[in-house]
């Protein structure tokens, strides 16, 4: 009789059956894993944009209705001679005036880098009337402009010491290390607004949670992170983050993008000089400050509206637009002032138009969130913050892959 023999192991084919079976299983598990971290980690990263951003848009909308009265110190030490017995200063500069000092008090108080906090207040030039005595019988110069004398305005007196400026810049100086470095520099100038912030009588740096604060470039200053660990993106100014034009490359989620046709909130009188002045020779051909209008397609772009940009590289930990003006693929510029000498404004009526005139010679501070002098002097080929990287297609479209992650508050207002 034949003997059957029974096998007490499997063969290879079988053991090969179940380990790919279990490979299939643990890639479904971790695939599963890996998205449900994703996950949290967007919704968490959410979370703190929506805490920053509530912080950001309170001051901003604060600084909107800011009492900022104009003064001219000059005038309370004048001598009359030659027949001037004094001056007046026209509501349009005075509401021009308050323009300038609203942009820079937002420099000041939401900086987006440290030239924002360690550069002085801007010394702000205003023109005031002569007021006449001629013949018994007071006359005002209102309508010769070349009659008017140049005047600085500033909130603090020159002649005193630096410790005699805003308090919050002067808050923000004392958090300084003394040895921060600009590669995250966003991230904590937003640890420091909200670390001098309260809501509802609490710190608003309290609200984020204590594993989203670090210090990743270990120069002293804490960061605000996003939820892979990664600083938060910062840019008070994205006048880059506009829809496409002519020229210009367009932005991921461009209709997200801020209305380029709203006029600028803080300019109420539209005292801009961009209402009155000539069109530039540099800026006619520029893209960027075209008017899309129709009845006045020759006259540069009226300045719009702009939110502060508040956001997270995501997964890929690569933003792929522009923080800094002037930022392109190995170019960067992350230590650029917004009160620089360079972008003081020519006196001219191309840029200052009839108001030009009793202004002197030379160029004079104007804090420009629109960068309209920076573009001027360097082209259409700088990049401009929260613009897409490169300057080729193939880099825009390298960089608009890289933002495709990128997680905006400009996101959370559409779908919160």
């Amino acid at each position: 009789m034949r003997q059957i023999v029974h096998r007490n192991a499997f063969t290879l084919i079988e053991v090969l059956v179940v380990l790919i079976i279990l490979s299939i299983l643990a890639a479904m598990v971790t695939t599963a894993v890996s998205g449900v971290r994703t996950t949290a980690r967007e919704a968490r990263t959410k979370r703190i944009i929506s805490v920053v951003d509530s912080v950001i848009s309170e001051h901003y909308e604060q600084l909107r209705y800011r009492p900022l009265p104009v003064e001219i110190p000059d005038l309370y030490n004048f001598s009359p001679s030659g027949g001037v017995i004094g001056y007046e200063v026209l509501s349009d500069e005075t509401a021009r005036v308050r323009l300038m000092m609203l942009r820079d008090m937002q420099r000041m108080e939401l900086p987006d880098r440290f030239t924002d906090i360690t550069n002085q207040p801007a010394l702000i030039a205003a023109a005031a009337n002569r007021v006449k005595e001629v013949g018994g019988e007071i006359v005002a110069s209102r309508a010769d402009k070349a009659e008017r004398q140049l005047f600085r305005v500033a909130w603090y007196d020159t002649t005193q010491s630096a410790e005699n400026i805003p308090a919050k810049l002067s808050a923000y100086r004392s958090r300084l290390s003394g040895r921060q470095t600009v590669e995250h520099q966003g991230a904590e100038c937003l640890y420091m607004i909200l670390s001098t912030s309260f809501v509802g009588g609490q710190p608003a740096i309290g609200a984020i949670p204590d594993s989203n604060i670090g210090d990743t470039d270990d120069d002293g200053m804490m960061e605000v992170l996003d939820g892979w660990g990664q600083p938060l993106q910062f840019v008070r100014w994205p006048v880059g983050f506009t829809p496409s034009v002519s020229g210009v490359p367009p932005n991921i989620d461009f209709e997200l993008s801020m209305d380029v046709e709203r006029p600028d909130d803080f300019d109420l009188f539209r005292s801009d000089y961009a209402y009155v002045a000539a069109k530039g020779p540099a800026w006619a051909t520029d893209a960027k400050n075209q008017n899309t209008d129709a009845t006045n397609p020759n006259a540069k772009h009226r300045p719009w509206s702009m939110k502060p940009l508040i956001f997270s590289s995501g997964e890929d930990e690569e933003s792929g637009i522009a923080l800094n003006p002037g930022d392109q693929v190995g170019l960067p510029n992350a230590t650029f002032a917004y009160t620089a000498s360079d972008w003081n404004w020519p006196v001219d009526t191309a840029h200052y138009g009839v108001e030009a005139a009793g202004r002197g010679s030379d160029p004079l501070p104007y804090v420009d969130p629109y960068l309209r002098r920076f573009i001027e002097l360097n082209g259409d080929g700088k990049r401009l913050p929260g613009e897409l990287l490169g300057n080729s297609p193939a880099q825009w479209n390298q960089s608009s892959e890289q933002a495709t992650d990128n997680l905006t508050n400009y996101q959370l207002q559409v779908s919160p």
